[in-house]
């Protein structure tokens, strides 16, 4: 069965490791641009990957991110598209929001981690669109970008607004969480 041959009515990318893999990503995706497209990129990569990672992050910022309808990550992966090398000084939080935004990704939901509570911050063109927060439970929990992702994708597919699926997911996402580990 080909792509072709079923409705489409959202994408979500996660962890793309090789830069042949986001090229033919984005050559599918261009054929679809009224799908809102998900990009939760993860740059820790392994070893075997590491002398490719400037050559992944700049085909990440040139192919998918101008396609991008909301782009999710932490603060630390945020800062990686607008970074033109790993030997160039690092761009502030701001600033690298600001470049995605101008590439064409039409929202950032930056994901605080490191306190005793998610805050994560959507981000449009127009400045901040709304912010959430929400306490860390005491498991730590992997996984947790991709799911949102999974989970603003499936809301946006239905047609949700940006900013509501983003609030609709995430209250998914945390209340799933909370109950993980309970017998």
């Amino acid at each position: 069965m080909l792509l072709e041959d079923m409705p489409v009515a959202a994408f979500k990318i996660g962890a793309a490791t090789r830069t042949e893999v986001v090229s033919a990503i984005a050559e599918v995706v261009s054929d679809y641009d009224d799908v809102p497209l998900i990009l939760a990129p993860d740059f820790t990569l392994d070893d075997e990957h590491v002398l490719a990672a400037d050559e992944l992050r700049e085909s990440l910022a040139d192919l998918l991110v101008p396609q991008t309808t909301m782009l999710i990550a932490d603060h630390a992966t945020l800062l990686q598209p607008a970074q033109p090398d790993s030997d160039a000084e690092a761009p502030t939080l701001d600033s690298a929001i600001s470049h995605i935004l101008s590439q064409d990704c039409e929202y950032v939901l930056a994901m605080e981690t490191g306190t005793h509570r998610h805050v994560n911050t959507l981000y449009s063109e127009e400045g901040q669109v709304q912010q959430d927060m929400w306490d860390r439970g005491v498991n730590r929990v992997m996984g947790l970008t991709d799911t949102l992702g999974s989970a603003i994708a499936a809301l946006l597919a239905n047609r949700q607004e940006p900013a509501e699926a983003t609030r609709e997911a995430q209250k998914y996402v945390f209340q799933a969480a909370r109950g993980l580990g309970r017998a």
